[in-house]
């Protein structure tokens, strides 16, 4: 392996953000990483028609908070920088993350057979908890150094906060995100919009003193889980009244038969 490790590698983060910023180039530097920094863009900042044009939401997920909004298109933009310089992988961090582990070796070996893979999640959690890995499949783990294997996700990889991804990866998200309809990482972590992969244990891992989306994270794991109960109750009423419905139905077909019947029926005749 050369001294200088070649794969492209971004880093989104906030101009402001000076000290984050500096955390992320030392760790980087201290694995032989050479990242570019991409601006991340302000939720806050977009313009109204910008967000109607490009933001909708299902029955499922509530609107975007303007911040998740921000945080989709800080990955959008690096998508499209993937693209324009034709990067066959490459590494995308968030600015509030710490690496566990040699991982400049673990990304060597995990970017053989890229064309088999559209992200691999070195850093990801459970929808449940960011502090509970993503569960994966049991089934093609893949040994890639001592201790460590590429798994198939079983759920959601929640995260967006450091992954490779392929061009053709990067492509296939920009065909899906033309409307935003759920946060980034319902795309990146979901085998309906890409091949993904984890990386089991994580390598790459929240930083909890400099992230400040901790509670936003949690919060939308309950609405998520909220939000499914209450879908599946409503579920379970409606086969219920269902159910209902067709047994009144039966009952009245049933008695209009007995009536028909005895209708019919001949009169007993008496001697």
């Amino acid at each position: 392996m050369t001294k200088k490790y070649k794969l492209p590698v971004f880093i989104i983060n906030m101009k402001k953000d000076k000290k984050k910023l500096e955390h992320m180039k030392s760790i980087c530097k201290q694995q032989d990483l050479f990242p570019k920094i991409i601006k991340a863009t302000e939720g806050k900042k977009l313009h109204n028609k910008f967000i109607a044009k490009h933001h909708s939401f299902n029955s499922i997920h509530d609107a975007l908070s303007l911040g998740e909004i921000g945080c989709a298109y800080s990955h959008i933009n690096v998508y499209k920088e993937i693209l324009k310089n034709k990067l066959a992988f490459s590494l995308i961090l968030e600015d509030d993350v710490n690496f566990s582990g040699n991982i400049k070796e673990l990304l060597s070996e995990a970017t053989i057979n890229e064309d088999k893979w559209d992200i691999i999640h070195f850093g990801h959690h459970s929808m449940s908890s960011r502090k509970k890995e993503t569960q994966g499949s049991y089934w093609n783990r893949v040994k890639i150094k001592k201790n460590y294997r590429l798994l198939l996700p079983c759920e959601l990889a929640a995260g967006t906060y450091g992954y490779l991804i392929t061009y053709n990866g990067a492509k296939k998200l920009l065909a899906q995100l033309n409307c935003l309809e759920q946060p980034i990482d319902h795309y990146t972590g979901s085998s309906m919009y890409c091949n993904c992969l984890i990386l089991s244990p994580p390598a790459i891992l929240i930083n909890d003193f400099y992230s400040n989306n901790y509670n936003d994270m949690q919060e939308r794991a309950k609405a998520n889980y909220s939000s499914t109960e209450k879908s599946y109750i409503i579920k379970k009423i409606k086969i219920l009244a269902l159910t209902l419905g067709i047994y009144k139905i039966l009952d009245s077909i049933a008695l209009k038969i007995l009536l028909t019947l005895k209708s019919i029926t001949p009169k007993k005749k008496y001697k």
